[in-house]
């Protein structure tokens, strides 16, 4: 018996949840209940007795331990498998991308697709390269190669191998142990075709890295060293980029790459990806003034007034930044926890839907649902801070893939309840930072990633990352204290002494940002 994609996107919505009803598994999968059902017990096929996904009251219980599931999902071979449309196009566009040209035909022969499918497939290609614009043409003999602008057709790529690769500890690439046995395939066959080239950018990135004073953020450094890896590639092959585009915003020069076009849109990259910790760019004058005026907009539509306005208009300008850069390039990074932002807050959303117009028509350029929903966060966290009355204590390390804007809005969200000092924001590969850290707490908002720390020996918090009440009470058995502290006098004043009123000012904002606003 095979089993098809849509059987393992079912498992791992349940692997998620750990317990899922039916009705919204079928909501989540775009299936019907019966279809849920056939899924299961496809999954179930490969399953022993213990392991099995139950059924129970209409809901879907997941009985697989994480390492288990890796270990069925490892196990599962092409002959198995049944890959989705999408998973076939992705891997002719890699052929397609590390070789002078795509033969079909004999690829879809090596993995026993049948005729019909090639040409559906053949016709599902053509009409996702009109949409990237990129198109094809014939090499006679050989197959097809893809045509259109190459710094496209290299993002379009890099988007592709960043679903199925990981970067490790030792700043390795290496495949998702979750892949799909032709995302396995697609990831395996990257690393063989462009080794010499990753292994120049890890050199690369270590010393960038090395030099930068701050961190890149596990997602963007992936995207990063995955694009850097198929531009040297292409180049080496003949196809570097020939031309540059201009932004209406300065970034840095990082001086990575040798030609000047190459160079040029690396920097925009970089400039564009998201850091663990705030980084300011480059300010262009007009863009400060659109920011100004946003923020001005917002203010008269909340009752909360915002008076560390320096912070907030260095915020939203970095962000409004970095999402020009991208929406110039067409890429971004799909980030699930936004997924509910506009039912949470959906006047702060419509508000900023609103007063972002002067942003995207100066810039001819349309803001997506999560890049509101992103800007939303960044407003709520700052109305929230300057809610807080409290003092850090407890000290917390947040496992998650999202962003710093997102772990901002949780941990001022946060304050508001409770004492907790955020120490750093880690992805689940890069847990050997752990031992540098001082951490009383692992934060982590999913049951995949809770599973995996557990299987690891990690113990760790699991919230909702919109809190709850539940949450909070759960906080407080733990042994968290309230926001609500007081600070000693005379410790205090000890602090402060002898510094003039710019210094101390500096000094207060910095230690005890929750307390002072300037």
């Amino acid at each position: 018996m095979s089993i098809h994609s849509y059987d393992l996107q079912t498992c791992a919505f349940i692997q998620e949840k750990q317990t899922l009803s039916l009705e919204k598994c079928s909501r989540l999968s775009g299936k019907s209940i019966a279809s849920v059902k056939r899924s299961i017990a496809a999954v179930n096929e490969y399953l022993a007795p213990a392991q099995q996904i139950l059924i129970s009251n209409n809901q879907a219980v997941f009985q697989m331990t994480y390492p288990e599931y890796l270990a069925f999902i490892q196990s599962l071979t092409l002959e198995d498998y049944v890959p989705s449309q999408n998973e076939r196009l992705d891997i002719m566009v890699i052929y397609a991308f590390f070789n002078p040209a795509l033969n079909m035909s004999h690829l879809y022969e090596t993995l026993h697709f049948s005729p019909s499918t090639k040409k559906k497939d053949s016709r599902a290609l053509s009409e996702w390269l009109k949409t990237q614009n990129l198109g094809t043409e014939v090499v006679p003999k050989t197959g097809v190669r893809i045509v259109g602008d190459e710094l496209t057709f290299r993002i379009c790529v890099t988007s592709i191998l960043s679903r199925y690769l990981e970067v490790g500890q030792d700043f390795q690439l290496t495949r998702r142990l979750a892949n799909h046995p032709l995302q396995t395939m697609i990831a395996e066959y990257f690393l063989i075709q462009a080794d010499a080239e990753i292994q120049t950018v890890r050199t690369q990135l270590m010393q960038l890295i090395e030099t930068c004073h701050f961190r890149i953020s596990y997602a963007s450094v992936k995207f990063l060293y995955i694009y850097l890896s198929c531009a040297y590639f292409r180049q080496h092959f003949g196809h570097p980029l020939e031309t540059s585009r201009e932004l209406p915003v300065p970034v840095q020069d990082y001086h990575l790459m040798k030609r000047t076009a190459e160079n040029t849109f690396v920097n925009h990259l970089i400039s564009s990806l998201d850091f663990s910790t705030r980084v300011m760019p480059p300010v262009n004058e007009h863009l400060f003034a659109i920011t100004r005026e946003l923020v001005r907009k917002v203010q008269n539509n909340i009752i909360t007034r915002i008076c560390d306005d320096r912070f907030i208009y260095e915020e939203v300008y970095a962000y409004l930044h970095k999402s020009l850069i991208r929406n110039t390039y067409h890429f971004s990074f799909y980030d699930n926890k936004l997924e509910e932002t506009k039912e949470q807050y959906h006047r702060l959303y419509d508000i900023l839907s609103s007063a972002i117009s002067d942003y995207e028509e100066t810039y001819q350029t349309r803001l997506s649902h999560f890049q509101i929903a992103s800007l939303t966060l960044i407003f709520r966290k700052f109305t929230n801070r300057n809610k807080l009355a409290g003092r850090n204590r407890k000290k917390l390390v947040i496992v998650t893939n999202s962003s710093i804007e997102k772990i901002d809005f949780f941990m001022e969200r946060m304050k508001f309840r409770v004492d907790v000092e955020l120490l750093d924001v880690i992805n689940i590969n890069e847990l050997y930072l752990l031992e540098k850290l001082d951490y009383d707490f692992l934060i982590v908002f999913s049951n995949r990633i809770s599973t995996m720390l557990d299987s690891l020996g990690y113990s760790c918090v699991k919230l909702h990352f919109y809190l709850t009440e539940a949450d909070f009470e759960l906080l407080n058995h733990l042994g968290f204290s309230t926001s609500r502290r007081k600070l000693k006098i005379g410790a205090f004043l000890a602090e402060i002494r002898g510094m003039d009123e710019r210094k101390a000012t500096d000094y207060l904002l910095e230690r005890y940002s929750d307390f002072f606003l300037e």
